[in-house]
């Protein structure tokens, strides 16, 4: 299994400047890009405020990567249309990444996703490690 945890860069900036609303509308823009890019067989869920994790059973490190680097493009070049009818400039995300292995536990590969996020954030942001 591979996980993946995204986090919405400079979200809070964001919301500050778009307000509340305009967040939320953002977290479901990049709720439905989850949504079209995992199999059936995947799990997308939001784990924080503007956290997601992604569990992708059956995937090795290579395809994670892969679907890893499709979902940060796909947000990063997506429009936000606000209830307004505005459009808004999009988010950028960083998404780090671990698969599990025989001694790994749900704790272990989610710390393990945890500081890959971190490493990303800490590398620039809107990539993925």
């Amino acid at each position: 299994m591979c996980v993946l945890i995204l986090d919405i860069d400079h979200f809070k900036n964001y919301n500050d400047l778009h307000g509340n609303l305009g967040g939320d509308v953002a977290l479901v823009a990049m709720s439905n890009v989850l949504k079209s890019n995992i199999r059936p067989c995947d799990y997308a869920v939001r784990i924080g405020g503007e956290e997601f994790m992604v569990l992708l059973p059956n995937t090795q490190h290579s395809d994670g990567l892969k679907l890893a680097e499709r979902i940060r493009l796909e947000i990063e070049q997506k429009t936000i249309l606000h209830a307004d009818g505005g459009a808004m400039p999009g988010v950028t995300v960083s998404i780090g990444i671990a698969i599990n292995d025989q001694q790994s536990t749900s704790k272990t590969i989610f710390a393990a996703a945890d500081k890959q996020l971190y490493l990303a954030k800490h590398s620039g942001r809107n990539c993925v490690k």
